[in-house]
Parts: C-alpha cells; structure tokens; sequence
C-alpha cells in the first residue's frame, strides 16, 4: 500500500539523517563521503529488505523496487556529502 512505502521510506532514511546531524559538526570531507555512502547502502539494502518482505510479491521485480529507491537515498547521500 501507500502508506506502508511512505514508513519505510521515512524508516530507512534514518541513517543518512544521522550521518547529516553528525556532519553539521564534523566538517571534514574524509567523514562526510564515507559517512554517506555507508549510509545509502544501509538505507537501500534495508528498505529492499522491507519491501520485498511485503505483500507486493516483488521477488520477480526487485529490479523496478530497487532503481526507484536507489536514486531516492542516492540523491540525498550526494546532498549530506557536499552540504
């Protein structure tokens, strides 16, 4: 359902919002990067988990959950390591 991609959307944003918080304080680049890449992964790899768990049968197309998601948590992990 709807609503049910809205919470694990928001669910699995969690990680790069704390690599963000962290980031207002820790101004260096080395961090930064590292920080979000491990984050996107860690959101994507979670929020696949939570979507083909789901109802929706997507075993046979993880692929159209998969690219939506990627492009999601990949623009704001590229927004957390340049802001």
């Amino acid at each position: 359902s709807f609503f049910q991609s809205v919470c694990v959307l928001g669910y699995c944003l969690f990680p790069l919002v704390v690599v963000a918080t962290i980031a207002i304080f820790v101004k260096t680049v080395w961090f930064r990067v590292p920080g979000s890449l491990i984050a996107f992964g860690w959101s994507t790899f979670a929020s696949v988990g939570f979507l083909s768990e789901s109802k929706a049968h997507l075993s046979n197309r993880r692929a159209l959950a998969v690219y939506p998601l990627f492009l999601f948590y990949l623009i704001i992990a590229w927004l957390v390591a340049v802001s």
